[in-house]
C-alpha cells in the first residue's frame, strides 16, 4: 500500500494557514429580504412581459388599422380623380353649349324677324301654281 501523503494545508490571504469554513449562519431578517426581492423580481417580470405582450398587440392592430386606411385613402384618391374627370366632361360640355348658344338668335333678332313677318303676312302669299288656276278659272268665266 502507498504511504498516504499528508493533504497540503491551505494557506489564506498573506500566507496564513486558513481553516476550514465552519456552515455560516444566515440571518432570517436575510433571508425573507432576499425570498421578498425574488417574489418581487418575479412580479416585475410578469409585468414587463404583459407589457411587452400588450405592445405587441398594439403594434399589430396600429399595421392593421394604418393597413385599412392606407386602402380607404387610396380609394378616396380614386374617387377623387373619378370625380375630377366628370368635372372636366361636364365643363368640356358646358363650354360646347355655351358656343352653340352664342350661334342662336338672340331676344330681340327675333322680335325683329317677327314684326317683320307681321307686316308681310306670309300667310297671304300664293304660290305659282294657285296663280296658275285663279287666271284659268278668270280665262274660263269670260
Amino acid at each position: 500500500m502507498p504511504a498516504q501523503e499528508p493533504a497540503p494545508e491551505k494557506k489564506g490571504l498573506f500566507g496564513q494557514s486558513a481553516k476550514e469554513p465552519s456552515a455560516p449562519s444566515i440571518d432570517p431578517n436575510l433571508i425573507n429580504q432576499i425570498n421578498d426581492v425574488s417574489r418581487r423580481l418575479r412580479i416585475a417580470e410578469e409585468n414587463y412581459s404583459n407589457l411587452r405582450k400588450k405592445t405587441q398587440l398594439t403594434d399589430q392592430n396600429m399595421l392593421k388599422s394604418n393597413k385599412r386606411i392606407d386602402t380607404e385613402i387610396k380609394a378616396i384618391n380614386e374617387d377623387t380623380k373619378e370625380i375630377r374627370r366628370e368635372i372636366e366632361d361636364i365643363n368640356s360640355k358646358i363650354g360646347q353649349i355655351a358656343k352653340e348658344l352664342q350661334i342662336f338668335a338672340k331676344k330681340d333678332e327675333v322680335k325683329t324677324l317677327q314684326k317683320y313677318v307681321n307686316l308681310w303676312e306670309p300667310i297671304k302669299f300664293v304660290t305659282h301654281d294657285q296663280v296658275e288656276n285663279i287666271v284659268r278659272d278668270i280665262i274660263e268665266e269670260k
